[in-house]
């Protein structure tokens, strides 16, 4: 018992040191079991991208953010109609190119975009369209006077227009296309499964409105603040494992003789939709809730509520002024 006791009167500090480090290397290893959340901020396009990741593990997640970050620049250089982008036959291409041959090839991704909006508009009553560029571009150039029905009329919207030829082929015919808010939609279906084989469940993804929401992390549900072009709150939602998008004048708008319209234009009419100033669809698929979107935008409310009749399990929600109403 003496030996003992002359031992660790000898080798105490040794002994203190040693239960420090084991200690020590619990507290590490305990905290690396506690979720934390990491945030990071990205561009597409004209508009910021908020990423929320709650996880674990740091050096995986930097790794997970640096790859959604990817995801968004491929997309955005995808649907770009402004600029062309290095060896990508993207809308820029499509548009202005000098081809001579009657058909071109394009990116995979953006063919894939072009075939499903195409499809798509086939159900749609003919409110939706990504042929709107023009559109969108004598509306954004127009400084002064007025447009006449005169000035829209020659302009084709036509989704007959897209005439895809398969193996990522189309018929060169210059369609001026406008793919942003859908290219975007779809990037979010392929970072939601690239989250799901990367085993994260719990994030809040905020890009341009179009909104990616994960399991909660903790007891309460996600709350989405839906704000007025003024930022002034007008509904709450609660939601989690959900996609929402909303579109109107609060996240896209310009001034034109002293009013303030959303940049979200009709096909039909080619001028922009001011029935409501902001519509935001809820559900499970990002691109479905997107096309819902655009197309109800563009719908009177009643229209709109007939037709979200073969989609029973989508939300929407209809602002306009101190109106609010949902489904």
């Amino acid at each position: 018992m003496g030996d003992r006791v002359k031992f660790f009167k000898k080798n105490y500090g040794i002994v203190l040191g040693g239960v420090f480090l084991v200690l020590f290397f619990l507290y590490l290893l305990l905290d690396t079991q506690k979720i934390r959340v990491y945030m990071d901020t990205f561009s597409y396009h004209d508009h910021y991208v908020n990423v929320k990741l709650y996880t674990k593990n740091p050096i995986k997640t930097k790794r997970i953010l640096k790859k959604i970050q990817d995801i968004y620049y491929n997309y955005e250089c995808i649907s770009d109609s402004r600029r062309s982008r290095s060896s990508i036959y993207n809308t820029f291409y499509i548009y202005h190119n000098q081809e001579t041959e009657n058909q071109i090839k394009i990116n995979p991704i953006l063919y894939k975009i072009l075939a499903f909006g195409r499809q798509y508009s086939l159900t749609s009553n003919g409110y939706y369209s990504i042929a709107m560029g023009e559109v969108e571009d004598l509306w954004k150039k127009k400084t002064s006077g007025s447009l006449t029905d005169a000035d829209l009329s020659n302009i084709n919207t036509d989704m007959d227009q897209i005439i895809l030829l398969g193996s990522n082929l189309m018929k060169n015919n210059h369609v001026y296309l406008n793919v942003e808010s859908l290219a975007l939609a779809f990037a979010n279906y392929e970072i939601e499964n690239y989250l799901k084989e990367e085993n994260v469940e719990s994030y809040l993804i905020n890009a341009a409105g179009q909104i990616l929401v994960g399991k909660r992390y903790h007891n309460s549900l996600y709350q989405i603040a839906l704000e007025n072009r003024d930022q002034q709150i007008y509904k709450i939602v609660h939601i989690e494992g959900k996609s929402l998008v909303t579109i109107g004048d609060s996240i896209d708008s310009f001034s034109y003789q002293g009013k303030i319209y959303p940049n979200f234009y009709s096909p039909k009419t080619k001028r922009p939709s001011t029935n409501f100033q902001n519509i935001t669809v809820i559900g499970d698929d990002p691109i479905l809730i997107n096309v819902l979107a655009h197309t109800l935008y563009h719908m009177d409310m009643e229209e709109g509520k007939s037709y979200m009749k073969k989609y029973p399990n989508i939300q929407v929600i209809w602002q306009n002024e101190g109106i609010v109403k949902s489904i």
